[in-house]
């Protein structure tokens, strides 16, 4: 405590006056021009549309090139023959065959076809393709290796080739050159 009878000056100091709260209100973002919001939106949806057309593009080509591919095509066309040799087909294995074995089909009638056709029903010598396994092309031939069977012997399984050619209509079977 202080003598009354001291100077004001040998009293203590008083703290110095603590400052009060103060509020700090945010800061507003700077407003955007709707305009330029608006342009911004509309490149951005440009971009994506073009982006996306530009992967469907690629992913059509890309298909449409394996779809063709000589393979692709080659596969396709000995399930084609391997099911008209197997319902009997005769139209169908004119149209899918070239070289002497067109030939064959070409000049026997369609009623000798069928009386064939009907003996190798009976007797399950028809050669039912179970998988291709091989293909090989070169130029506008191909060779083929299937595993096949026939009705008769279905565990008896054997690998055969196919023969085929390109042609202006398409990939045929043919008869192996000799």
């Amino acid at each position: 405590m202080t003598d009354p009878g001291k100077p004001e000056e040998s009293r203590e100091p008083l703290p110095p006056p603590m400052a009060m709260p103060q509020r700090v209100d945010p800061v507003e973002p700077p407003k955007v021009r709707k305009k330029r919001g608006k342009w911004l939106a509309a490149a951005a949806a440009a971009i994506v549309v073009i982006c996306g057309a530009g992967a469907a593009i690629g992913y059509a080509i890309q298909q449409h090139n394996a779809a063709n591919a000589p393979e692709k095509q080659i596969r396709a066309q000995i399930e084609v023959f391997a099911e008209a040799l197997s319902s009997g087909n005769i139209q169908q294995l004119r149209q899918n065959s070239c070289g002497p074995l067109a030939d064959y089909y070409n000049h026997i009638s369609d009623a000798d076809f069928a009386a064939v056709y009907k003996t190798a029903v009976a007797q399950k010598n028809i050669p039912v393709v179970s998988s291709i396994n091989a293909v090989q092309v070169t130029d506008k031939t191909a060779i083929a290796q299937v595993t096949a069977y026939t009705k008769a012997e279905p565990q008896t399984k054997s690998a055969r080739t196919f023969s085929l050619e390109e042609t202006d209509q398409g990939w045929k079977v043919c008869d192996p050159p000799t």
